[in-house]
C-alpha cells in the first residue's frame, strides 16, 4: 500500500492565517522611480499602497505627492530625508495602525486633509513628528481616536496655520503632547481638542500660540513641566477640572485672550500638582470664574475680568492687583457671581491698578455691591473708570464696595450758599434727580440767589434757609427712613421765599 502524508487541521489553520495576515498588513515602500505622483504603481516597491498596507517613505529624488482623495492606508513612516506633499485636493485617511499612525522624521507639507482614526483606532499616538511638520492655511489635520501617548505627539518642529481637530471619538491621554521640539499655532490656525486627559501637556518644549485653541472636555486644559506656553491669539477651555497646571520649570504667558468655562465650568483655573509651582504670568485678558493659587498666578500688567457675563474669581492666597486692571461687570445686586462681579482673596489684596466699572441695570438708591472682599484691602486703585453719577466707591479694612448713593449730603465746607458745588457730597449741586440730607452741623445751607429744586429732602439737623424772593421745589419721588415724604423736616425750615411739592 502506497504511503500517503497527512497535514493536520492545526497545521492548515496556521498556513492559512499566515497567508491571510501577509494579505491583511502588507508593506510598501515608495521609490519614486517614475514620478511623483503617489497613484502611480511603478512608484512604489509593491504597488500603490492600499488600506491595509503599512507605507514607508525615504529620502528619494521624487518625493511623493497625493493630489487626490480616497488615499486610505494603515500607517505612515516618514524616514529622515523623506517628504510628504498632502495637495490641497488630496485627502489621506490612516485607520487601524498597530503603532503610530503617521510617524514622522522628516518632513510632512499637508495643504489638503489628513485623517486619523476616524473608522478604526490607531494604537499608538496619531502624529508623531520628530522633524519638521506645516499644516498649511486652509488645510486640516483630524485625529479622531488614538491609543499612544497623545493625539499629536511633537518632538519636533511643528508649524500650523491650518485646522487641527483631535479626539472627536477618543481624546486618549493628551491632545497634544510637545516633547521637547516646538509647536506653534500660527495667526490663522484653529486648534480644537476634545476628550483627553489632558488636552495639552508641555513637557521640556514650547508652545506659542497667535491663533485660537479651543479645549473642552478634559480632565485638564494645560499641563505644562519645565516647559513655555505663551498665548498671543486666543484660547477657550471649557469643562476642564483644573486650566492650567504649571509644575516646577514651567512658564504661562498670557499676551493675548485665554478664557475659562464659558460654555462648561472649570472648577480650578490656575494650580499646581507638583508642591513647588512654575509662573502663570497675565499680560493680556484673563476672563475666568473659579479659583486661582495665588503662589503661581502673577498680574503683569494683564487684565482680569471675572465670569461670562458675571462670575467670581477666588485668590487662595494673598494676591497683588498694582500692575493690572480688574474690569467688573454689575447687571444686578443680588448675588456675587451671579448678578455681579467678585474677587475674593482669602489673604491680602494689595490694590493700586485700575478699576474698570460696567453697570448695566437700573439702580435704585442704596444699591450696593461688594467688588472686593479680602482678609485685609491694602491700599486703592489709583484709577477708576465707568462710574455713572450717583455711584460710588468706597474702601474698608476688608472689602472694596459700589454704592448707588441718589442723596446729596450738605456739607458746608465751602460757605452758606446752596449753589456752590464745594458744599455737597457728590462735588454737584442738586438737582430735581437727587435727594438731599442736610445734617445739621456749624454752617447751614442758605437758598438766596437762585431757584434750586431736589427730589427729596431731609432736614435730620440745623436750619434749611430759603430767603424772600427765591423758589425750592420738591419732586417727591423717593422716602427716606420709610417716611413717605417729600419734605421730611427734623430741625428747622426757614422758608421766606415759596416752596413747591409736586408729584
Amino acid at each position: 500500500m502506497r504511503y500517503r502524508p497527512t497535514i493536520s487541521l492545526t497545521l492548515i489553520g496556521l498556513i492559512l492565517l499566515f497567508a491571510a495576515t501577509n494579505n491583511l498588513t502588507a508593506q510598501t515602500a515608495w521609490t519614486g522611480t517614475v514620478s511623483t505622483d503617489w497613484n502611480t504603481a511603478g512608484n512604489w516597491s509593491a504597488g500603490v499602497p492600499g488600506a491595509a498596507d503599512d507605507v514607508t517613505i525615504p529620502d528619494t529624488t521624487n518625493n511623493p505627492v497625493i493630489s487626490s482623495a480616497g488615499i486610505t492606508i494603515r500607517s505612515l513612516i516618514i524616514q529622515a530625508g523623506g517628504l510628504l506633499t498632502v495637495g490641497a485636493a488630496g485627502v489621506l485617511s490612516i485607520n487601524g495602525s498597530a503603532a503610530e499612525g503617521l510617524f514622522n522624521k522628516g518632513t510632512v507639507q499637508n495643504n489638503g486633509i489628513i485623517s486619523i482614526g476616524n473608522i478604526s483606532n490607531v494604537a499608538g499616538e496619531g502624529i508623531q513628528n520628530e522633524a519638521i511638520f506645516n499644516n498649511n492655511s486652509g488645510a486640516a489635520i483630524y485625529i479622531d481616536s488614538s491609543s499612544g501617548e497623545a493625539c499629536l505627539y511633537n518632538n519636533g518642529s511643528f508649524t500650523n496655520t491650518g485646522t487641527i481637530t483631535t479626539g472627536s471619538n477618543d481624546g486618549g491621554t493628551r491632545g497634544i503632547y510637545v516633547k521637547q521640539g516646538d509647536f506653534l499655532n500660527d495667526a490663522g490656525g484653529v486648534i480644537n481638542i476634545s476628550n483627553a486627559y489632558a488636552a495639552v501637556e508641555v513637557d521640556g518644549g514650547g508652545i506659542l500660540n497667535y491663533g485660537n485653541m479651543n479645549i473642552s472636555s478634559a480632565y485638564n486644559g494645560v499641563i505644562l513641566s519645565f516647559g513655555v506656553f505663551t498665548n498671543s491669539g486666543q484660547v477657550k477651555i471649557n469643562g476642564a477640572f483644573v486650566g492650567v497646571i504649571c509644575n516646577i520649570g514651567s512658564t504661562t504667558n498670557n499676551l493675548g485672550t485665554m478664557i475659562m468655562g464659558e460654555e462648561k465650568p472649570v472648577y480650578t483655573l490656575v494650580s499646581t500638582t507638583d508642591g513647588f509651582s512654575g509662573t502663570f504670568n497675565n499680560r493680556g485678558l484673563f476672563k475666568a470664574s473659579g479659583e486661582v493659587k495665588s503662589n503661581t498666578f502673577v498680574n503683569d500688567h494683564g487684565t482680569l475680568s471675572p465670569g461670562h457675563p458675571v462670575g467670581k474669581l477666588d485668590f487662595d492666597n494673598s494676591e497683588s492687583f498694582t500692575n493690572s486692571t480688574l474690569n467688573m461687570d454689575v447687571n444686578g445686586v443680588g448675588t456675587a457671581g451671579e448678578d455681579y462681579d467678585q474677587v475674593v482673596v482669602f489673604g491680602t489684596a494689595t490694590l493700586g491698578g485700575k478699576l474698570v466699572i460696567s453697570i448695566n441695570k437700573p439702580a435704585v438708591d442704596g444699591d450696593q455691591v461688594t467688588l472686593v472682599k479680602a482678609i485685609a484691602i491694602h491700599g486703592t486703585f489709583s484709577m477708576v473708570t465707568g462710574l455713572p453719577p450717583f455711584w460710588k466707591l468706597s474702601y474698608t479694612p476688608t472689602s472694596v464696595i459700589l454704592t448707588y448713593d441718589l442723596t446729596n449730603v450738605w456739607t458746608g465746607n465751602a460757605g452758606p450758599f446752596w449753589d456752590m458745588a464745594g458744599n455737597w457730597s457728590h462735588g454737584t449741586v442738586p438737582t430735581a434727580y437727587t435727594n438731599v440730607r442736610i445734617p445739621g452741623g456749624t454752617t447751614n445751607p442758605c437758598l438766596v440767589r437762585s431757584h434750586a429744586a431736589a427730589s427729596t429732602i431731609h432736614v435730620q439737623g440745623g436750619t434749611f434757609n430759603v430767603f424772600a424772593g427765591v423758589n425750592f421745589t420738591v419732586i417727591g419721588r423717593k422716602n427716606f427712613n420709610g417716611v413717605s415724604a417729600a419734605f421730611y423736616n427734623q430741625g428747622t425750615a426757614a422758608i421766606y421765599g415759596t416752596l413747591y411739592i409736586a408729584n
